[in-house]
């Protein structure tokens, strides 16, 4: 298979995966311009900094982290717990926990979060996190 037919086929393999858990609104996509390719993204603004923009890639190698950020959320609550999925997917591959503002106001979902990373120190100066999770409102 060519550059262009797997890059399209990876493409594909997103959207039905997406579309199937009903999490297309936390998509973006670009065109990388080094290579050409279409690349897909996860929305993460504001997550892990304030007042940024930011997504967080997803890639053939990731995209099973993707199914499987879904499957935890869902295994939780599969009604809310969908809205985290993006989050709990750019934190895992990260490997950091969300600024304490992005936290889940559903507290039954912190452990996600919290097995991403060691915890976050608080400065309340700085665009990184100002808050502990659940104290912002």
């Amino acid at each position: 298979m060519n550059n262009i037919s797997e890059n399209l086929q990876h493409i594909e393999n997103v959207l039905r995966l997406c579309i199937k858990y009903d999490i297309t609104d936390e998509l973006f996509w670009c065109i990388d311009k080094e290579t050409n390719k279409i690349k897909v993204m996860v929305n993460c603004n504001d997550v892990f900094w304030w007042a940024t923009s930011d997504g967080e890639e997803i890639t053939p190698d990731n995209l099973c982290e993707l199914k499987k950020a879904i499957d935890d959320v869902n295994s939780i609550d599969n009604v809310i717990g969908i809205v985290y999925t993006g989050m709990l997917f750019a934190a895992r591959i990260r490997k950091i926990r969300p600024q304490g503002a992005a936290y889940p106001e559903e507290k039954k979902f912190w452990p996600l979060f919290d097995m991403c990373g060691k915890e976050r120190p608080i400065d309340k100066d700085a665009f990184g996190n100002p808050y502990k999770p659940g104290e912002y409102k």
